[in-house]
Parts: structure tokens; sequence; C-alpha cells
């Protein structure tokens, strides 16, 4: 558990490190995963020259 606490400082000075450096947390979820293969894994754009 020592070991843990010590990780949770050293993690919460980075955050403020970096918030004084003027860096923010991101407030909206990440992008939805895409297909990286198939038809599927293609823009619209590349769907349109595709076809």
């Amino acid at each position: 558990m020592g070991s843990r606490v010590g990780r949770d400082s050293i993690e919460a000075m980075r955050r403020a490190a970096a918030r004084r450096a003027g860096a923010r947390r991101t407030k909206w979820k990440p992008a939805a995963t895409r297909p990286t293969a198939g038809w599927a894994a293609l823009t619209d754009a590349e769907q349109r020259v595709a076809n």
C-alpha cells in the first residue's frame, strides 16, 4: 500500500505541474473506435472514391 500512496502523490504533483503550465484535462469522451480493415474502415470520402 505504501507504494500506491507514493505513486498517487507523484501523479498529483505531475497533474499540478501540468495545470500550472496551462494544460487542462479534457471533458469529452474519447472518439469511438473505428474498424481498421475492410469497407467499414473507409471514411465517407474514401468510400465515394472506391465506388
